[in-house]
């Protein structure tokens, strides 16, 4: 049987890693098989945690890339029974949805979180294919949840995001 595909996306501050830690912590309650896969570039707490704004942690294998994986982890039904992905908006996007389908394959479950755009309102694009993959039938679409940010000084809901620092391009981590 397929595995499942749900994503989890959103502006900065909207709680997409506290959702994925929600969804870790409840496999891990139902003795589910996991593993936790982020991104090497994602180092700004911790390069061996996913971390939270607010410092709830979970450990997890950084990857380099898709082939760093593979040789860490044999994705097969009988080792795994979900892979959790965060900030998937730095991954390779046709790796990552090669990858993620040969994963769904195998009968294991895989959840993502990452930004739906960046600073400028550009869709990333790994983000993006992994909310409605066009190459899947639409009863493999995932389960999509956007996650809204709160505007600090009004308190209103806030799906944009605005860079406060200077940055050497808008799509820099």
């Amino acid at each position: 049987m397929r595995g499942s595909l749900e994503t989890i996306v959103g502006a900065m501050f909207a709680g997409k890693t506290s959702e994925l830690l929600k969804r870790i912590l409840w496999a891990k309650h139902q003795n589910k098989k996991i593993v936790v896969i982020k991104p090497s570039l994602d180092n700004r707490y911790s390069e061996s945690k996913i971390i939270t704004h607010n410092d709830l942690s979970h450990e997890c294998f950084a990857m380099q890339n898709w082939n760093d994986v593979n040789k860490e982890y044999n994705f097969k039904k009988e080792n795994f029974d979900v892979v959790f992905l965060d900030e998937i908006q730095f991954l390779d996007t046709s790796e990552t949805l090669k990858n993620i389908e040969l994963i769904l394959n195998q009968g294991i479950d895989v959840i993502c979180a990452g930004l739906d755009q960046d600073s400028r309102g550009k869709p990333w694009e790994t983000s993006a294919m992994l909310r409605r993959p066009s190459r899947f039938p639409e009863e493999w679409w995932p389960d999509r949840w956007r996650r809204s940010a709160s505007c600090p000084p009004c308190s209103w809901s806030s799906c944009s995001r605005r860079r406060k620092a200077a940055a050497p391009s808008p799509r820099a981590a």
